[in-house]
């Protein structure tokens, strides 16, 4: 059996462990590989990959790209080798994604201060120096300054009340295509996964529309172990891998630290398997492991 964990986030993105202590924490749990997802930046890579070499640490590159299909938001996972240099075109990729993000903060932080005057974004900007940059900042940075005003609580007062996606401050940013951005993960010599489709507004139904869909555009693999993820999203891109041997399917605890509650790193730390499941789960992690080693070396 191997332990891996490819679904990862730091303090460059909205985790809140740096990436040394990150990778320190996966060699002492003794985790095979690892992989560095950040939200729509790879601004954490060359520290992790530091890291790594002084860890002794098996680790791919990675970031997780927020992308749109059909109006719903679905996550996209790139993979790469730690010594890859053709990120061109999913640096202008994360360009275009942090100017539509900056503009999605400073309209949430502006909708928020009409009905709570102290709310400043240069404050905001102030508050965050240090936590990450202006460019990698998200909602659950607005949510820290929300507590650090004494408006809620706790972050997750502040999504569950303000700012989740059906609060009465959220505003909406202008999407990039999934395919696009599969498109672009390939021409950065990358492997292309789907996250958590558990975490997706779909039935049954749509759930094969959108595997068939993603298959129909070069998609590689898609999570298959992941904390939203119920038995039956296991069992449909199980089934799926049956139809087409050379999808990859892999396995994350979408770690964020101290960030979200009950989020454990490594992967078999954050699934509650039944004894008649860990068999499947443990080939599935196994072969991940063998194919984006490998992949990793090259």
């Amino acid at each position: 059996m191997k332990q891996i964990d490819l679904h990862i986030h730091s303090n460059y993105s909205d985790g809140s462990d740096n990436p040394e202590d990150i990778v320190k924490k996966a060699h002492d749990k003794q985790l095979d590989l690892i992989a560095l997802t950040d939200h729509n930046t790879i601004d954490g890579i060359d520290e992790f990959k530091q890291a790594c070499i002084k860890y002794h640490q098996n680790a791919l590159a990675g970031i997780e790209v927020s992308t749109d299909y059909q109006g719903q938001e679905i996550h996209l996972l790139g993979y790469f080798n730690l010594e890859n240099d053709s990120f061109e075109s999913l640096s202008k990729l994360i360009s275009a994604y942090q100017n539509i993000k900056i503009t999605q903060n400073e309209a949430i932080l502006n909708k928020l201060k009409k009905q709570f005057p102290d709310i400043s974004i240069s404050e905001f900007y102030h508050f965050c120096k240090g936590i990450a940059k202006k460019q990698n900042l998200n909602r659950v940075h607005i949510a820290k300054y929300m507590v650090a005003k004494g408006i809620v609580s706790d972050i997750n007062g502040a999504f569950n009340n303000y700012i989740d996606e059906k609060g009465p401050f959220f505003v909406s940013k202008k999407p990039i295509s999934l395919y696009e951005a599969i498109k672009v993960v390939h021409e950065s010599k990358g492997i292309a996964v789907i996250a958590h489709l558990g975490e997706y507004h779909f039935s049954v139904d749509e759930k094969k529309v959108f595997i068939k869909d993603c298959l129909d555009h070069g998609i590689d693999g898609f999570e298959c172990y992941h904390p939203l993820n119920q038995i039956e999203d296991i069992n449909l891109l199980t089934g799926c891998q049956q139809q087409n041997p050379a999808l990859i399917l892999t396995a994350g605890s979408d770690y964020h630290g101290t960030n979200k509650k009950n989020n454990f790193l490594g992967i078999s730390y954050a699934l509650n398997l039944l004894p008649e499941q860990k068999e499947q789960f443990d080939q599935i992690t196994t072969n991940a492991y063998n194919f984006l080693l490998n992949y990793s070396k090259k």
